[in-house]
């Protein structure tokens, strides 16, 4: 069961067409993203942006910085769909690079990593939705602060195991990658040898 809905991940993403048709949709989310949202946003950055996560308290004081206008321009991350767009896109991505070498060193255990990009896209799409709920309840912050400091604990996590995924996602790209690479020039080799020793055993029938 597990495994047939890896292989159907695997059957289904495993198209250069649409690999360019996402990395094509990819850089204009993000291009837009660029001037439309981070390039405007100059007080603090992005909580997006947070690597290994952050507490409500931290959260709040990057919040805290930025002007009403930068929160609604943050806000605008979400409800134009940017960081709703992107995380499905580097989903459909990450599958797809997966799918070019799945699985890795044919073994069946390494099909299991099909599953990292949907956690990961789990994990982005709480994180954006807390954020957007943040963001709407920030006018009244001096009010619902336990109720936001719950939802940026949460968001915070999320937030952690959202670039875990991520980037064990790419570590598992690169390791297919470098193995398919390896498998070629061994194969490549290993065939070039195999010829050359064919006319010596074609001379030992003949005496």
């Amino acid at each position: 069961m597990v495994f047939g809905v890896t292989d159907s991940l695997a059957y289904a993403f495993r198209s250069y067409v649409l690999m360019f048709i996402l990395a094509s949709i990819g850089v204009f989310t993000v291009y837009n993203m660029r001037v439309n949202v981070q390039d405007k946003i100059t007080s603090a950055p992005l909580l997006d942006s947070f690597i290994f996560g952050y507490t409500p308290e931290e959260a709040m004081k990057v919040l805290n910085k930025m002007s009403s206008y930068e929160l609604s321009i943050y806000q605008s991350f979400y409800t134009n769909g940017y960081d709703i767009v992107l995380p499905f896109v580097i989903t459909g991505v990450q599958l797809g690079l997966m799918a070019f070498t799945y699985p890795i060193m044919g073994l069946k255990v390494f099909k299991l990593v099909m599953f990292l990009p949907l956690i990961y896209l789990v994990c982005d799409l709480s994180e954006n939705y807390i954020h957007y709920v943040v963001l709407t309840l920030m006018p009244m912050r001096h009010k619902l602060q336990s109720h936001m400091n719950d939802l940026l604990f949460i968001s915070g996590w999320a937030d952690l195991f959202k670039y875990i995924f991520f980037f064990s996602g790419i570590f598992f790209i690169l390791i297919g990658i470098v193995s398919k690479f390896i498998g070629y020039i061994v194969g490549l080799f290993g065939g070039s040898s195999n010829k050359s020793k064919k006319p010596t055993n074609n001379k030992l029938k003949s005496t």
